[in-house]
């Protein structure tokens, strides 16, 4: 529509500065206005969300040399940065973290981060962790819930499922295995990757290595219903990438069913999807 409403956010991240920008007025006459300059360097890993509920708070978090950043607003004017922690990527700032906002709890968000500096290419790179928000991203702690090795690059909290986190991460280095996992928070975590001819398919979250997949979007889940989930999923043994609908996300094993056969990695035409309900 018209009018002066909030109706967006763009975040930049050309070298060597990155801009939050909100966009007013989509269906009249878009306008761009700059709210914040934020510090980008090469490889760096930007992800950004705000709450469809509460426009005026978001959160954009930044990969960097120098740990986890977390950029927060909210008024949709001021913004606070707050370092999460100092760990990263020796090898290079190259891990996108995952990042959720609560929509029916204001305040409350998740993020995945490190829980301790190393090389992402060595033998035993360090652990990633899933860390929780109350305050609107002043302050976080830990939720206990692994992210294996590195960051998890995708998390999704289910509009219709607030105690259940889907996520992915990497479980090992050098020709490690991506793979999507369902957390309940608090409770058991299962790993729900789909197998395509004998490859496992999961969540990507590098951002500095080519063919590479960083976007929060690979996982998304309907809002009427968790069960229906669709990931853009990524297998480094087959070196492809596909996208794949479960509609029994919840289940001890769900099924899998294949919307675009895996094509090798760089010849995709998609990153990410968007799943608003099951009317699709």
């Amino acid at each position: 529509g018209t009018g002066s409403a909030i109706n967006g956010w763009i975040v930049t991240a050309n070298v060597p500065t990155g801009t939050i920008y909100r966009i007013t007025d989509i269906g009249g006459s878009p306008t761009l206005t700059a709210q914040k300059t934020i510090g980008v360097g090469l490889g760096h890993g930007v992800n950004a969300q705000f709450e469809r509920g509460v426009q005026n708070w978001g959160i954009v978090l930044m990969s960097t040399g120098g740990g986890t950043e977390a950029h927060y607003t909210t008024d949709g004017t001021n913004w606070t940065t707050v370092l999460v922690n100092s760990f990263y990527d020796t090898w290079g700032p190259t891990w996108f973290c995952g990042l959720a906002l609560d929509p029916h709890t204001p305040g409350q968000a998740y993020l995945s981060t490190l829980t301790a500096s190393g090389s992402s290419v060595s033998g035993s790179p360090p652990s990633g962790v899933i860390m929780k928000t109350t305050n609107y991203g002043a302050s976080w702690s830990s939720t206990g819930i692994s992210c294996g090795y590195m960051k998890a690059g995708a998390i999704v909290l289910p509009y219709a499922r607030p105690n259940t986190l889907f996520h992915g991460y990497r479980t090992g280095s050098g020709t490690s295995v991506h793979r999507l996992y369902r957390s309940v928070i608090g409770g058991a975590q299962t790993d729900i990757s789909p197998v395509v001819s004998g490859h496992v398919y999961g969540v990507d979250g590098v951002v500095k290595v080519s063919n590479q997949n960083p976007t929060n979007r690979q996982i998304s889940v309907a809002d009427d219903d968790p069960n229906y989930l669709i990931l853009v999923g990524t297998s480094v043994s087959a070196n492809k990438r596909g996208v794949f609908l479960t509609r029994n996300a919840l289940a001890a094993t769900p099924t899998w069913t294949t919307l675009i056969e895996p094509v090798t990695l760089g010849s995709e035409l998609y990153l990410g999807s968007y799943f608003v309900n099951r009317s699709y």
